[in-house]
């Protein structure tokens, strides 16, 4: 009697060769009865291969370089500075968002800036401390922010006082 070939069960599909953006599996099956006294032989592969986890591989935000600092707002005083950076990958499919700031400020120009002297008006001469034989007047001007003379002094009434003659 003819014995025809008959095939065992489908075995579990492998593992996919890879998780997201499209692999590869299979699955076999042995014969369970091979063919005898000219029976027919097994029809059909022995393997098959299926495409697997085809959806898009999840991306993760990434950022680009920061940009060069801006000048500080301030020559001196301590003023401030920033810079910034862009996205170079957006997230997709499930993908992290980036993580952290675009913008960073930071100090600059902290040293104290050098103030400007202004010093007020002369004010008038004093009177002088002698009407002749030589005396001195002063006058004055006034800083809160500048150094050096700030009052001056200066002879007067020079030329001798009159003798009253005697006989």
């Amino acid at each position: 009697c003819p014995v025809d070939c008959q095939w065992a069960a489908w075995g579990s599909w492998t593992t996919c060769s890879q998780t997201c953006g499209g692999g590869q599996q299979s699955h076999t099956r042995a014969v369970a009865v091979h063919a005898s006294n000219g029976g027919a032989v097994c029809a059909g592969d022995a393997s098959e291969m299926q495409a697997c986890n085809s959806q898009q591989c999840p991306t993760d935000c990434a950022w680009g370089d920061w940009g060069v600092w801006t000048s500080c707002s301030v020559k001196c005083g301590g003023g401030t500075q920033t810079h910034t950076r862009s996205v170079a990958t957006q997230a997709q499919h499930g993908g992290a968002a980036c993580a952290g700031l675009d913008k960073k400020s930071g100090a600059c120009n902290t040293e104290e800036c050098e103030q400007d002297c202004f010093w007020g008006e002369w004010e008038s001469w004093s009177t002088c401390t002698a009407t002749c034989g030589g005396g001195q007047r002063t006058h004055s001007r006034y800083s809160q922010t500048c150094f050096g003379v700030s009052q001056e002094l200066q002879d007067c009434h020079m030329e001798p006082c009159p003798v009253d003659c005697q006989w």
